[in-house]
């Protein structure tokens, strides 16, 4: 309604008649009382003419004073098309009797537009008879505008909650109250009839994958949801053909119908679940020959071990490598070669107690683990294995004679852990290799190498102790364009009476004996230093440091780097640690508070030589992590190896989706460096970038601040 509409409708009028004679005082005080009234209030009689108004009605609405609008009818305020549509409205109320009420829009006299809502009835007369029409204008645009605000977000909600691909319900008095499209989608069910009403629990299996009962756990982390006001984890739904589907669920409080109730997001982790196993499958099993490989050896044979020092009972090993199979391989070629290796796991499978724990270790090697075998049905069964060797093996048109040599020990009589037992087996299997004996039984006197490994410690000891073991620094390089993103500190020992040793031959020894601790703090330490003297020379790279499990698991883990930091007044973001996935996952929980804590100060973490681990990696998601680290032994034979080239695919995959980098370790050839290009690794480290150096060789490269990556033609 416009100015013109408003000041001429016969909604409004002035106010102000002569009051009775008897009645001026009363009529005077009713007159202050409605001009008292903000709102605007007019009067009318029985022939619809004003016969008062307030101030407000007169001068807000009309512009003019109250005498001015009484005795007035609509015609001589509103335009005769107008006057007649009131008219009839004010005579359909006087007829009716009641109460009218109505909004519309109207403009002021100071040229404001405000939406009103009128308020009329009918008022008797001393016969009671209808008298007339008494009206309220009730201003309520800021209730409007507070409603279509509302209005827009509930459609910009409802949008966002039709169209996103994630499911999206309201969990309200724990059942559902309203669902998605995606919703239906993910269930497979036609309609939301099917959902609405229903209770989490209503559409999950009886039990969670953990054993707890679905509708106990689902109360459970409802509750949790409440206190927090926000919950994330993950649920086991049922689709509508009873086909489980595992999915992360996130709970967020919100207010619904008046009372607060949980928006619930589905994500379905199926295919990050079948991912996950892919790299699991790829990582602990043997994909030739379908066996356990040398990771799943070592974690389920600690865990055989255990169990049979509980029960008291010997656990036979045995070592085995085949005879004459490398001359078959170099001259027969690698599809001779691994048919064979399949043909001999299958034997192996026949003969060997079902009991029994069988793996390849690599190559032509395999280990057997045999609990409750003592020396005699130890050698009971390297006999039968002997014995499945002596029929030739085919392949097609080809034949072959192959034999086999095997290593006995057993525990704990020849060792008091797995990686001693097999040590001790290999030892045992290379005797009987040169002595063409079939089998051997470890006996100590093979072991002399013994007090190498005593004399090597108590040099390495000396060596930590005098600071002699030196940093090389390797550098970590952008996959696209050669540019250094960081340095990888690696320790180097030079002993004077036999030169280099190599890092694979101390470093474990380091670890066995616990020397690790002062080996990892001798490190940490140098290559703060080094960091610093970089900086103070215009040259900033971050210089990753790698942590072992033993360290990792110090108490006084975090306040040792933060020390180290500290004393070279270097920020935190100047160091990446790096830890390997069997390490993080140790003790995962007391792991992720320690790399969260070195997060918080700056500190970056990365997963080193991922992919070679053997534990769950549904809980790599919950580490502080910002970078995997592909091992390089699933680099070195892509592109040609199809097996490895897929696991580096999906373990970039997974990091992209996780948002983590990528570095691929041991690149050395320009088709490896096109391999992990093309697969969008993002940095790369091996010889085909650079070798490990000296600071002081690396400082000019370091300074040109790239290094020129040949691609294969």
């Amino acid at each position: 309604m416009d100015a013109d509409q408003a000041r001429s409708s016969g909604e409004h009028s002035a106010g102000g008649g002569d009051c009775p004679g008897d009645g001026c005082q009363a009529g005077r005080l009713l007159q202050r009382i409605v001009d008292a009234i903000p709102a605007p209030v007019f009067f009318k009689d029985a022939e619809c003419r004003y016969i008062g108004c307030n101030e407000a009605f007169a001068r807000g609405i009309l512009g003019r004073a109250p005498e001015e609008v009484a005795g007035k009818g609509v015609y001589d305020l509103a335009p005769p098309h107008l006057a007649a549509v009131y008219e009839e409205a004010d005579r359909a109320l006087l007829a009716s009797g009641g109460v009218q009420v109505y909004e519309t829009r109207v403009r002021f006299t100071d040229g404001s537009e405000r939406d009103i809502s009128f308020h009329k009835a009918v008022f008797p007369d001393d016969a009671g008879a209808p008298g007339g029409i008494v009206g309220v204008m009730l201003d309520i645009t800021e209730r409007r505008r507070h409603e279509r605000q509302l209005e827009e977000r509930e459609a910009m909600f409802r949008s966002v909650f039709e169209a996103s691909e994630d499911a999206i319900l309201i969990l309200d008095d724990d059942t559902f109250a309203d669902c998605n499209p995606a919703t239906l989608h993910i269930l497979r069910q036609p309609d939301r009839d099917h959902i609405l009403g229903r209770r989490p629990c209503d559409i999950s299996p009886e039990f969670q994958p953990d054993g707890q009962r679905s509708c106990d756990k689902a109360a459970e982390m409802v509750r949790i949801a409440y206190e927090r006001h926000f919950h994330r984890f993950e649920w086991t739904h049922l689709r509508a053909d009873g086909e489980p589907f595992p999915c992360e669920v996130t709970l967020t409080t919100m207010a619904f119908r008046g009372r607060s109730a949980l928006y619930v997001v589905w994500n379905d982790i199926t295919e990050r679940r079948q991912r996950e196993r892919r790299i699991e499958e790829l990582a602990h099993y043997d994909p030739l020959t379908g066996l356990p490989n040398r990771r799943l050896l070592h974690a389920r044979g600690s865990a055989l071990l255990a169990r049979a020092d509980d029960r008291g009972e010997p656990v036979g090993v045995m070592y085995m490598d085949l005879n004459r199979f490398k001359d078959i391989n170099d001259t027969q070629g690698h599809e001779h070669g691994d048919a064979l290796l399949q043909q001999v796991a299958g034997r192996l499978r026949e003969v060997l107690p079902e009991r029994c724990l069988l793996a390849r270790l690599g190559g032509d090697e395999f280990a057997v683990l045999i609990p409750g075998a003592d020396e005699a049905i130890l050698e009971t069964e390297a006999r039968r294995v002997l014995e499945c060797f002596e029929r030739p093996f085919r392949h097609g048109s080809f034949s072959a004679e192959l034999g086999a040599s095997i290593g006995l020990v057993h525990y704990p009589e020849h060792g008091a852990s797995l990686p001693e037992l097999l040590k001790n087996a290999d030892i045992a299997m290379y005797e009987a290799k040169l002595g063409g004996l079939g089998y051997c039984v470890f006996r100590r006197a093979q072991a002399n190498h013994v007090q190498e490994r005593v004399a090597l410690e108590r040099a390495l000891r000396e060596a930590i102790a005098a600071q002699d073991i030196e940093l090389h620094y390797q550098p970590r390089v952008d996959v696209r364009d050669g540019r250094i993103t960081g340095l990888e500190a690696l320790a180097r020992w030079y002993r004077p009476d036999r030169g280099w040793v190599s890092p694979a031959e101390f470093v474990p020894l380091a670890e066995q004996t616990g020397l690790v601790h002062a080996l990892d703090r001798l490190v940490l330490n140098t290559a703060c230093v080094q960091a610093r003297d970089w900086r103070s020379r215009g040259l900033n790279p971050r210089v990753g440091v790698n942590i072992s499990a033993l360290t990792l698991q110090q108490d006084d883990f975090v306040a040792t780097v933060l020390a180290a930091l500290a004393a070279c007044g270097l920020p935190g973001d100047a160091l990446e640690v790096e830890v390997t996935e069997s390490a993080a996952m140790h003790d995962a929980e007391a792991n992720t508070v320690k790399l969260t804590e070195l997060k918080g100060h700056g500190v970056r973490v990365a997963i080193d030589d991922f992919g070679t681990g053997y534990s769950s990696l549904s809980y790599l998601k919950r580490l502080p992590v910002d970078c995997l680290k592909v091992d390089q032994s699933f680099v070195r034979d892509i592109p040609g190896d199809p097996m490895d080239l897929g696991l580096v695919e999906t373990i970039i995959a997974l990091a992209a989706s996780m948002g983590l980098t990528t570095v691929a370790e041991g690149v050395e050839t320009p088709e490896q460096l096109d391999a992990v290009r093309r697969l969008g690794c993002g940095d790369l480290q091996g010889f085909l970038a650079a070798a490990p150096a000296s600071a002081d060789d690396l400082e000019a490269v370091l300074r040109r601040g790239y290094i020129e990556l040949h691609r294969s033609r």
